[in-house]
């Protein structure tokens, strides 16, 4: 599950409520029998116009920067903001 947000929108209460629900969307579905789920693990990705420019710039791997913006729910929004390619 991918999610595209200007920069100055990803701390916004509305986006943050919604990283929540997702989350726990992701954690419910997950928690489902693997065949009801299409033997797939559901992700949350939150990702911000500025990483996805840098990342392309740098000609990062899409699924390398899926992987690297996918939303944790035991880490912080400031955890998730910078790389290395």
């Amino acid at each position: 599950l991918v999610e595209t947000k200007a920069d100055g929108q990803m701390t916004t209460p509305n986006v943050q409520r919604k990283r929540k629900a997702a989350l726990n969307w992701c954690e419910r579905i997950n928690n489902l029998p693997a065949s009801g789920r299409q033997e797939k693990q559901w992700c949350y990705v939150l990702l911000g116009e500025r990483i996805f420019y840098d990342w392309r710039e740098k000609q990062g791997r899409f699924a390398a920067l899926l992987e690297f913006a996918r939303v944790r729910a035991d880490a912080g929004q400031a955890e998730q903001g910078t790389f290395d390619l």
